[in-house]
């Protein structure tokens, strides 16, 4: 109930896809994009809030919440759109394994698996692209509530986390050198350059090297 689908809901949903002409896996990113970019990550325990969701509605319109909002959110706008989706819980610290009985912990933290696409997804990842998951996700046991089953997120791999350097210089005739360089990034290298360069957009290009070359003396 708490991701309930409402004419609210809806029209967010809607102005989000804007009327393109997209296949189900691009309104899904638009979609996670959105909540990323516009519902903040927040954790505010009031009552039972550490254990029951916000409403989504309320979360959209307050702009902020916890993962639990987060999913509710998440899941209710891709819902609106005919893509179906389920909470999954998932451990954000050490733990690889689910205990032998049922207990609370050592789920933590929830994020969004979607089955048509076999994807998980984790908007309170702020730095994460479409289809990536943080670090503290990777490779664990989660348990799909809405699908009643145990589930599994993506294992590493050193074919997803690439950084890919082509560096072009030239010796001029009086001993200086010219050129530029272009980096690439692929997997969590790249989540984590974006969380290191977030600071820096809108700056001027040459405040940034120069703070940089300061640094470094």
């Amino acid at each position: 109930p708490k991701a309930k689908v409402t004419d609210f809901i809806e029209r967010v949903a809607d102005g989000i896809i804007n009327n393109a002409e997209l296949s189900k896996k691009d309104e899904a990113k638009l979609i996670y994009e959105w909540v990323v970019k516009n519902i903040r990550y927040v954790q505010v325990y009031v009552g039972n809030g550490g254990l029951e969701s916000q409403d989504a509605v309320k979360v959209i319109k307050n702009g902020y919440s916890d993962c639990k909002g987060h999913s509710a959110a998440l899941e209710a706008l891709l819902r609106a759109r005919g893509i179906d989706s389920s909470p999954a819980l998932i451990n954000s610290g050490k733990a690889y394994t689910l205990p032998k009985y049922p207990a609370l912990y050592p789920q933590n933290h929830v994020i969004t698996y979607l089955p048509v696409f076999d994807l998980c997804l984790d908007s309170t990842s702020t730095f994460s692209p479409f289809g990536m998951l943080p670090y503290s996700d990777l490779d664990k046991p989660t348990v799909l509530t809405a699908l009643k089953k145990i589930g599994h997120t993506p294992k590493i791999s050193h074919l997803d986390n690439i950084v890919k350097t082509i560096a072009k210089m030239k010796i001029n005739s009086d001993g200086t050198i010219s050129g530029e360089a272009t980096i690439q990034f692929q997997g969590l290298i790249e989540v984590s350059f974006r969380s290191a360069q977030n600071s820096n957009l809108g700056r001027e290009d040459e405040e940034i090297v120069s703070e940089s070359l300061i640094s470094f003396r």
